[in-house]
C-alpha cells in the first residue's frame, strides 16, 4: 500500500507528455542490469566515438581546468614563502594567509568562468542523455543523428541543469576559499565560515543529484523549468539512497581526475578521454529509466486502461460485460454489409475465365458467363450460410434496433428534366 500511495506521488509531480523518438520503446528482456552490460560489450565502440564528441563540447571547460591547475602551480612556486629569512626580496614581514588569498582570487576568476562554459558544455550533455537514453530504451538501437536530434529537443533542459549547477559550485568553492583565508588569519569568524562551507558543499552535493535528475528527465518527458525542478526534486528524494549510489558510481571516474595526482590523475584522464562521459550517462540513464519504469512510465507489455472522467482508473470488466460493450460499440457504427452477410470464399468458387492477348467476341461472352455463374455461386453460398450463427446474432441486433426507430416515408423519385428540344 505504501509503495503504491508513493508511485502516485511521484507521478502526480510529472507534468509533461512523453518525449517522442523515431524509435517504439522497446520491453527490458531481463533486468536493467544485464541490459547494461549488454550494451556496454556489444555497443563499446560506439559510445568511444560518442565520448570523443561529447569531449569536444567539453573542451572550454576542460581548458579552464587545465588553466586553473598551471596557475596554481606556477604561483606556488613564484609566490614570496621566502621572505623574512633574510634572502627573499622584496621582504615582506608577514605572509599569513597570503597563500588563502591567492586560492581566493584565482578560483573567483576561473569558477565564474566555468559557468559560461559550461552553455557549450551542455550541448554535449543534451546530445549524449538523449542518443544513451534511445539506446537504453530500445535495447541496443544507436545511431548518430539521435545526437543531433538530442540537441534540438533537450538542449534547453540540459542547459537550465548545467548553469545550476555551475553557479552553486562557484558559490560554494567561494565559501571554502573564504573560510580556509578566514582560519589562516585565525579571525574569530572562522567557525561560522567553516560552518558555512561544509554546508556548502552538502548543498552542491545535493544540487548535483537534483541536475543529475533534471538532465534525464529533460532527456525523456517534455517538462517546462517549474515541472523539471520540482520533479527532479520529488525523484531525488523518493529515491535517495538509490541515487547517491547510482550517482556515486556514475561520477567515480571523476574524482580520480579532480582528487588525485601522478599516476592515477593519468589513468583517470585517459578514461574521462576514451570512455569516461559515456559510461556516467550509461550508467545514470540505466538507472533512470528503471526508476521511470517503477514510478511513471508503464510497462511495455501491460494494457493500461483509461482513466475514467472522475480521474480514477476503471476496474476490469468480465467477459460478459466486455461483450456487451463490443455489442454497443457495434450498433453504434451501424450495419456492415460485410459483416451482416456471408462472403464465399474465392477457393471454393469457379475460377473465373481470363481474357487471352488475342481475344475475339467469343472470349467476351465467355468471361461474361463466367461472372454470371461465378455470381450465381456467390449467392448460393450466402442463402446457405446466411442462418450460421455469427451472421445471425449479428444481423439479430439491428433488426430489433430497426423495429424500435419510427418508420420513415420514402420520397417519391424526381422526375428528369425535360430536355430543351422536346416539348
Amino acid at each position: 500500500m505504501a509503495e503504491k500511495e508513493r508511485k502516485k506521488t511521484i507521478v502526480r509531480y510529472l507534468e509533461g507528455k512523453d518525449r517522442k523518438t523515431d524509435y517504439k520503446r522497446a520491453a527490458v528482456p531481463e533486468s536493467r542490469m544485464n541490459l547494461f552490460w549488454a550494451i556496454l560489450k556489444g555497443r563499446f565502440g560506439r559510445l568511444v566515438l560518442l565520448n570523443f564528441l561529447i569531449v569536444l563540447c567539453f573542451a572550454p571547460v576542460i581548458g579552464i581546468i587545465v588553466y586553473r591547475a598551471l596557475a596554481l602551480i606556477a604561483q606556488d612556486g613564484l609566490g614570496p614563502y621566502g621572505a623574512g629569512l633574510l634572502i627573499g626580496y622584496p621582504v615582506n614581514p608577514s605572509i599569513i594567509g597570503y597563500a588563502e588569498s591567492n586560492a581566493l582570487n584565482n578560483d573567483t576568476i576561473f569558477f565564474s568562468l566555468l559557468i559560461p562554459a559550461s552553455a557549450v558544455a551542455a550541448i554535449g550533455v543534451a546530445g549524449g542523455a538523449y542518443l544513451v537514453r534511445v539506446l537504453v530504451t530500445t535495447n541496443g538501437i544507436f545511431s548518430f543523428r539521435d545526437f543531433a536530434q538530442g540537441i534540438k529537443r533537450t538542449y534547453l533542459p540540459s542547459l537550465g541543469a548545467c548553469l545550476f549547477f555551475t553557479f552553486v559550485l562557484f558559490l560554494a568553492q567561494l565559501s571554502g576559499n573564504y573560510a580556509n583565508f578566514y582560519v589562516a588569519i585565525d579571525s574569530p569568524a572562522a567557525g561560522w565560515m567553516i560552518a558555512s562551507k561544509v554546508i556548502g558543499y552538502l548543498i552542491m552535493s545535493l544540487v548535483l543529484l537534483i541536475c543529475l535528475w533534471m538532465i534525464s528527465l529533460g532527456a525523456s518527458y517534455k517538462l517546462g523549468a517549474w515541472g523539471l525542478f520540482k520533479t527532479a526534486i520529488a525523484l531525488t528524494i523518493g529515491t535517495f539512497p538509490q541515487t547517491v549510489l547510482f550517482a556515486a558510481v556514475a561520477v567515480a571516474p571523476v574524482f580520480l581526475v579532480l582528487f588525485t595526482s601522478g599516476f592515477l590523475l593519468v589513468i583517470g584522464s585517459v578514461f574521462y578521454i576514451i570512455f569516461g562521459f559515456s559510461f556516467c550517462l550509461l550508467v545514470w540513464e540505466s538507472f533512470t529509466q528503471w526508476a521511470f519504469d517503477r514510478f511513471i512510465t508503464p510497462p511495455v507489455e501491460e494494457e493500461v486502461r483509461a482513466p475514467s472522467r472522475k480521474g480514477k482508473i476503471e476496474p476490469p470488466m468480465d467477459e460478459a460485460t466486455a461483450n456487451e460493450r463490443r455489442r454497443r460499440i457495434l450498433v453504434s457504427q451501424g450495419r456492415s454489409r460485410l459483416m451482416s452477410r456471408p462472403v464465399m470464399p474465392l477457393s471454393e468458387g469457379e475460377e473465373l475465365y481470363q481474357l487471352p492477348e488475342n481475344f475475339s467476341r467469343a472470349d467476351i461472352r465467355r468471361v461474361g458467363e463466367s461472372r454470371k455463374s461465378l455470381g450465381a455461386e456467390a449467392e448460393n453460398y450466402c442463402r446457405a450460410h446466411i442462418g450460421d450463427e455469427r451472421y445471425a446474432e449479428y444481423n439479430k441486433n439491428f433488426e430489433e434496433r430497426e423495429k424500435a426507430l419510427p418508420g420513415k416515408k420514402k420520397k417519391p423519385p424526381k422526375k428528369p428534366p425535360k430536355m430543351l428540344n422536346k416539348r
